[in-house]
C-alpha cells in the first residue's frame, strides 16, 4: 500500500483516497486541512488585485503553494 504524505505538513494521510480526504494541486498532495488554509490564502492575495484575471490566479497559486510546501 503507498501512503501519501501532506507537502505542507509533512504528515502522512492515513487511508489516503483522493478527493475524500487529500486533494492534489499542481504537483503537491495536500490533506484536506492545508487545501483550505491554500485557499484561504490565495484568496486573501486575490483580494488586492483590481480585476480579476486567470493570470493572476494562476501566478498567486503556484507562489502560494510553494512558499507553503518548502
Amino acid at each position: 500500500m503507498t501512503q501519501i504524505v501532506c507537502d505542507y505538513s509533512k504528515k502522512v494521510i492515513p487511508n489516503a483516497e483522493r478527493n475524500v480526504n487529500y486533494v492534489t494541486v499542481l504537483d503537491k498532495n495536500l490533506s484536506m486541512d492545508a487545501s483550505a488554509e491554500l485557499e484561504l490564502r490565495i484568496r486573501k492575495k486575490m483580494k488586492t488585485f483590481s480585476d480579476y484575471s486567470l493570470k493572476n490566479y494562476r501566478e498567486v497559486l503556484k507562489s502560494t503553494l510553494d512558499s507553503m510546501c518548502k
